[in-house]
């Protein structure tokens, strides 16, 4: 008789626990559907706003209280675009030849000439030795 009561609650805490990891299952899966529609969401909403300043900017009057935010995306326009520039720059830059940079920078030999014989002070008096005195 103990068994058999151990048993049937031991199958009432399985079932339980399996309700509740369904339950958790379903919430996790409603979450993420509800993610999904609030991306779609901002989607609707950022294609309604550029649709809204690419009119409003074809009529010219910035209705009051959106100034700063035309501001706001014409700054940020124009950021990208000088990033843009200079990304084209580095492009140019690295698609370049070799003699191509050089030329830019001045002749290939300024570019390598290096004087190899050429010391610093330092060095050029650790070469100077003293000869040694002879007493005669």
């Amino acid at each position: 008789m103990g068994l058999e009561l151990f048993g049937k609650k031991l199958g009432g805490l399985a079932s339980a626990a399996a309700k509740k990891a369904g339950e958790q299952m379903q919430i996790t899966k409603l979450g993420i559907d509800k993610a999904g529609l609030e991306k779609e969401l901002e989607e609707v909403y950022s294609a309604l706003g550029r649709f809204c300043y690419q009119k409003i900017s074809e009529q010219g009057e910035i209705p009051e209280g959106m100034a700063a935010y035309f501001e706001n995306i014409n700054r940020l326009k124009e950021q990208m675009n000088e990033l843009e520039e200079q990304i084209e720059e580095h492009r140019r830059e690295r698609d370049s030849s070799p003699e191509e940079s050089a030329a830019q920078e001045g002749t290939q030999e300024d570019v390598l000439a290096v004087e190899p014989d050429v010391k610093t002070e330092t060095a050029a008096a650790e070469d100077i030795k003293e000869e040694p005195k002879t007493e005669e």
